[in-house]
């Protein structure tokens, strides 16, 4: 399983969680925000001016993390104010995570051991620039309108 996030000043690092070891709770998710996401937010953003957003995963939208997350974190978007099951809302799954898996896979490669994986995707993630990222965050902006406009509801790309 991986983390990461983008946005317009840069991308945090990517994080990734063994789930053979871990299971993936509010625990492990808190543990995570505050030992990585959060920090590379701080990072990316100095003057703690970001707004922090997620997908509706149970371990996000727990009212453990969402507390935690009202007390860590500037301005977040809340676990009520997501639409359900919304890819287009969600630049990593709108754009992002497509443009890491093309790369990691470029060249028609199938089959990965775990450790050549990991490292495909930490390969590939430092070749997404911020170019690349601006890009992805443009026409998102253009998708989030049209879901805006349909009133939350489908879209076609």
């Amino acid at each position: 399983m991986v983390s990461a996030g983008v946005s317009w000043n840069g991308k945090t690092d990517i994080h990734f969680i063994d789930t053979n070891n871990t299971k993936v709770n509010t625990d492990c998710y808190v543990k995570l925000l505050d030992e990585g996401l959060l920090p590379d937010c701080r990072r990316l953003y100095p003057s703690d001016n970001f707004i922090f957003q997620q997908d509706g995963a149970p371990s996000h939208t727990s009212r453990i993390t969402q507390g935690h997350l009202e007390e860590c974190t500037p301005v977040r978007i809340k676990k009520d104010e997501w639409p359900p099951q919304s890819p287009d809302c969600n630049l990593m799954d709108y754009a992002i995570w497509d443009l890491l898996e093309e790369d990691v896979y470029r060249g028609g490669a199938e089959k990965f051991t775990e450790q050549e994986l990991k490292d495909a995707i930490v390969q590939s993630w430092e070749r997404i620039t911020l170019e690349q990222i601006l890009s992805c965050l443009s026409s998102w902006k253009k998708c989030l309108r049209l879901v805006c406009q349909a009133d939350g509801g489908h879209i076609e790309h």
